[in-house]
């Protein structure tokens, strides 16, 4: 990844494992700004990350979220990759 901003730290929450609703998720990048509020879904095509929403917002508007769709995907690496570290 061409990016400079590096995940430094995951930290994952379990939540019961009989719903889509797999953890909940606080990543650290840089060792300088953290994401809270972060949710891991199981899907029909495995675990994907979805970003903190605004819940007052009609549109579903995320608080934060990454631009770069390769970010996006580093990101959502690292969960899972932690999340399953976890799971073992």
């Amino acid at each position: 990844m061409q990016n400079s901003l590096h995940v430094t730290n995951v930290q994952i929450f379990p939540v019961d494992k009989d719903t889509t609703l797999k953890a909940i998720v606080q990543v650290t990048l840089n060792d300088a700004l953290k994401i809270t509020a972060l949710k891991l879904f199981e899907g029909p095509d495995g675990l994907y990350l979805r970003y903190p929403i605004n819940p007052k917002s009609k549109k579903n508007l995320c608080f934060s979220f990454p631009l770069d769709p390769e970010l996006r995907e580093y990101i959502q690496q690292e969960v899972v990759e932690a999340y399953n570290a976890d799971s073992i």
